[in-house]
């Protein structure tokens, strides 16, 4: 049973990390994704990702935030000018000390590229956490990071999200029957992406359109 909406925005603006499944993807079987608030992130959140979800942890913006944080592109992607989720350059805390590879450094990443008042200054390349720029609004037909990105801007004040693939323990792609037995066992959130298609779709005209608002010129000035 998907939890109601205030339940979601209670877990996700208390930094708990939520289960995000898409039943239809990956013929059919459904996969699915762990998803919270970057700013939010601790070292156990952040553990708890890597060790259950065995995936690569990894933050999720659109382009104006892409943009005030000095984000890059990589150079040998030549698609910038995509719609699709696209991955940038990796990423660590400047004030990180130790390899960037730990929890705890991880979640000091993710959480500095979160704030809201956090700038190019805060973060170098490269890093250990791989930042992903969202385009264009979410449809049911895209990727289960631009529903996440979606979600949380409709539901917090946050505008960066903190996601990780759910493997299973054979290492491959989590089903959503999987996810949702893993989110039983860890006592987390369980939501499916078409049972809030219509909160998901709302935000076409909100959080998107801001962001495509912003000067298209300095946008491109992302490319290496």
């Amino acid at each position: 049973m998907t939890p109601d909406i205030n339940s979601l925005r209670e877990s996700l603006s208390s930094g708990e990390l939520i289960i995000l499944s898409h039943k239809s993807h990956h013929n059919g079987a459904g996969r699915g994704i762990f998803v919270g608030v970057a700013a939010l992130l601790h070292e156990d959140l952040a553990s708890l990702m890597a060790i259950e979800g065995r995936g690569l942890l990894s933050i999720a913006l659109d382009e104006r935030t892409a943009f005030r944080l000095g984000l890059r592109t990589m150079e040998c992607n030549s698609s910038h000018n995509s719609s699709r989720p696209e991955y940038l350059k990796s990423i660590e805390a400047a004030s990180c000390n130790g390899t960037g590879i730990s929890a705890a450094d991880r979640a000091l990443t993710i959480r500095t590229a979160g704030s809201q008042i956090a700038t190019a200054n805060d973060l170098v390349t490269p890093g250990h956490v791989m930042p992903i720029v969202i385009r264009k609004p979410f449809s049911l037909d895209e990727t289960l990071i631009s529903g996440a990105h979606q979600l949380i801007n409709d539901l917090t004040p946050y505008d960066v999200i903190t996601c990780c693939d759910i493997l299973d323990e054979k290492g491959e792609v989590g089903t959503s029957a999987y996810c949702q037995s893993l989110a039983k066992k860890l006592d987390l959130p369980f939501v499916e992406i078409e049972s809030i298609r219509s909160l998901l779709l709302k935000g076409k005209s909100t959080q998107f359109n801001r962001s495509m608002m912003h000067n298209n010129q300095e946008i491109n000035s992302w490319v290496a």
